[in-house]
């Protein structure tokens, strides 16, 4: 591998460490303000548990819990 594309890498990995935190305090903060949400828990292919939070303005958020 090149030193670019391990700096590119690198880079992304930050980026995609900064929207994981970004993502873990929406949720916080909108499991704190009482938004309306509801768990669901897939099973195919893999087991995935979700919870969606329904926002006023009629959109829907969704987190998957690893």
């Amino acid at each position: 591998m090149t030193r670019e594309t391990l700096d590119a890498f690198e880079a992304l990995g930050w980026r995609l460490a900064i929207a994981r935190v970004a993502d873990e305090l929406l949720y916080q903060n909108l499991s704190a303000s009482g938004v309306p949400s509801r768990w669901t828990i897939e099973t195919s292919p893999i087991v995935r548990y979700l919870t969606t939070f329904e926002l006023p303005n009629g959109e829907e958020i969704t987190f998957e819990h690893h």
